[in-house]
């Protein structure tokens, strides 16, 4: 018995084969509606077509589930591949259709992806000159960071109050169980994690980073500026290659270009509405923006500059934006003044935008929810279904939970299928409108089903981190007033270490500086002071190995997350998807956490026998969460 292939629709004609439309709406009804989509990277060293694909990527995995459940459900055949085609053989006009199939009421369209961009045309500025903007803006960029970095979210707990009242009394038995993992979110075990992410909240905590961070960011810079000038070319040469001068020249090097260059910052400005203009003429009825970081300053730019006829856009939606940080650094910097290219109000040109700001609490770059300015005026709203007699252009505000982590945030939005994908497909499914719309994934109490499970899931990860801490500073704290002695611990790794083959590479240079130093001591007439440090170093070797146990144990946690973070984020992009948790998840979770546990008992030095039975007993209660639950 032979199996029919599924019948699909006949492919979507390439873009590159259309003729130009001057009205683009009044396309013909044979054509499928068309949505143009520009991505616009921000600050980096981005090569052309990267962002394209990158971004595209996670969208197409989302999209890839979802088809698939339709024909499970017998509601296709539609096929699993969402791209009709795609082509990069102009440099300068990549793109990728995509095939949205119909649903519900909705009709069979198709999504035109393309990229605007700009990394690779602009001159990057001369080390002297990046590191001395940086030097200048330092203090306000830290200081702007630690100010948004304890907001948080403040209508989540009333929304989730809301759902519950709502659905309380439906008898559907999967709605009743949705409201029971609701209730979980609000339980007494999550308190403890928020209290934990509350600690960044105070506003003396934020000042103390703030200073403590201005200070040694300077201190480095005052440092590394000179090692680079150092006129000897085996010195400089190093020096030339690290990563700081990547960071300052590539990531911080653009802000005053995009700022202070007015060449080229139009000439960054020409690349999106050059991209826009190419959607419009292949037959996109509406053009969406999607931007992060410095390309949110990118766009607000371009939105201000041009009116709504010489680029039409009908939606912005940006994540980790830097448009505050740009605003800052123009205040401080004296530009904050009538004409400003970033300072205007886009009611005036554009009053119908819709425009989506999605950030996560971590993230440095927005640091909190976008908030306007005198000179560029907004209101947040929760939802542009939300109309409050305001006459500001209205921004939705969506906080989201990324990593909880001040490093990982920035970045993290690609891999957020709960908080950012689901409601990013939803926005370019319904391009004029609120999102309410779309054909995908409608009910909002798995919506937020899906963005709470994200959020306990990462408060576990957060409260990892945590317990990795405090149990490497309690691991110590045993070890020194147990009857171990930390520095015969070091002196046994230290000559553990000398049988290995070819440890010279590392001990060899070692010991080469341990005798410089002693020589200059000597020569000073401070001798005490090498004897000194010899006499701390196997001390310090000592202090390593618990701490180094628990960092090896607190890695492998971190990698069993990401794997069933993967897992979960499958899960939740069917639109009918299963329970959370996974037997292995939990079984591993009881074994790193003894893991932690071992290098604290180890540390008391309680015997062979009892060491080995406490790992017996972790090793056993893992083995029944994996079979049971």
């Amino acid at each position: 018995m032979t199996v029919e292939p599924p019948r699909l629709p006949p492919p979507l004609p390439p873009p590159v084969g259309q003729a130009a439309s001057a009205d683009p709406a009044a396309a013909p009804p044979t054509v499928p509606r068309t949505t143009g989509v520009v991505f616009v990277h921000g600050i980096g060293t981005q090569v052309a077509r990267e962002t394209l694909f990158d971004w595209a990527r996670p969208i197409l995995d989302v999209l890839t589930t979802w088809r698939r459940e339709r024909d499970e459900l017998g509601l296709g055949p539609v096929g699993e591949n969402p791209v009709g085609s795609a082509s990069v053989s102009d440099p300068d006009n990549p793109w990728i259709e995509v095939d949205i199939p119909a649903a519900g009421a909705r009709a069979r369209e198709q999504w035109l992806l393309t990229e605007a961009y700009w990394a690779g045309d602009i001159r990057a500025p001369s080390f002297t000159d990046a590191i001395g903007y940086v030097m200048r803006r330092v203090r306000g960029i830290i200081r702007g960071i630690a100010e948004g970095y304890g907001v948080r979210e403040p209508r989540r707990l009333v929304r989730l109050n809301e759902l519950l009242e709502a659905n309380e009394g439906n008898p559907d038995p999967i709605v009743q169980e949705r409201v029971t993992e609701l209730r979980r979110s609000l339980g007494r075990r999550w308190k403890i994690v928020d209290g934990l992410d509350s600690l960044w909240q105070p506003r003396i905590v934020r000042g103390t980073l703030s200073v403590v961070a201005s200070a040694a960011a300077l201190l480095a810079l005052a440092i590394y500026a000179p090692l680079r000038a150092i006129p000897i070319s085996a010195i400089s040469r190093k020096v030339e290659q690290a990563a700081l001068d990547t960071f300052l020249i590539s990531w911080f090097g653009d802000l005053p270009i995009i700022l202070d260059d007015a060449a080229q910052s139009a000439a960054i400005r020409t690349r999106l509405v050059e991209r826009v203009a190419w959607l419009r003429a292949r037959g996109c009825r509406d053009v969406v923006l999607v931007a992060h970081s410095g390309g949110t300053v990118v766009s607000y730019m371009t939105l201000l500059r041009y009116s709504q006829e010489q680029f039409p856009v009908t939606k912005l939606i940006t994540f980790g934006e830097a448009i505050q940080l740009a605003w800052r650094l123009e205040r401080e910097a004296g530009d904050w003044v009538a004409g400003n290219p970033l300072r205007g109000d886009l009611t005036e040109n554009r009053p119908g935008l819709r425009w989506i700001d999605i950030w996560a609490s971590y993230d440095p770059a927005p640091s909190g929810q976008l908030v306007g300015v005198p000179g560029s005026p907004l209101v947040a709203v929760q939802s542009l279904a939300d109309e409050p007699d305001d006459p500001r252009i209205h921004v939705e505000s969506r906080p989201v939970t990324n990593y909880m982590h001040l490093a990982l945030d920035h970045g993290g939005y690609w891999t957020n299928d709960e908080g950012f994908l689901i409601p990013l497909i939803r926005h370019l499914d319904d391009p004029a409108g609120d999102g309410s719309a779309s054909r995908f994934f409608g009910n909002s109490l798995d919506r937020t089903i899906r963005t709470e499970r994200r959020r306990r899931r990462v408060s576990i990860l957060l409260a990892w981190r945590w317990s990795a801490f405090l149990l490497g500073l309690l691991a110590l704290g045993v070890a020194w007033w147990s009857s171990v002695d930390l520095a015969t611990v070091g002196h046994s790794v230290a000559g553990v270490w000398g049988l290995l083959p070819a440890h010279q590479l590392v001990s060899g240079p070692i010991s080469g500086i341990g005798n410089a130093v002693d020589v200059i001591c000597r020569a000073l007439g401070v001798p005490w002071v090498s004897t000194g440090l010899a006499g701390v170093g196997p001390l310090l070797l000592g202090v390593a190995v618990p701490l180094a146990a628990v960092f090896l144990v607190y890695r492998r946690g971190v990698a069993s997350w990401t794997a069933h973070d993967a897992i979960e984020r499958a899960a939740i992009r069917r639109e009918r998807f299963p329970g959370p948790g996974r037997r292995s998840a939990r079984s591993e979770g009881i074994l790193l956490a003894g893991g932690l546990g071992a290098v604290v008992l180890a540390a008391a030095a309680p015997g062979v026998v009892t060491m080995l039975g406490y790992l017996a007993l972790v090793a056993l209660v893992a083995a029944v969460a994996r079979v049971r639950g």
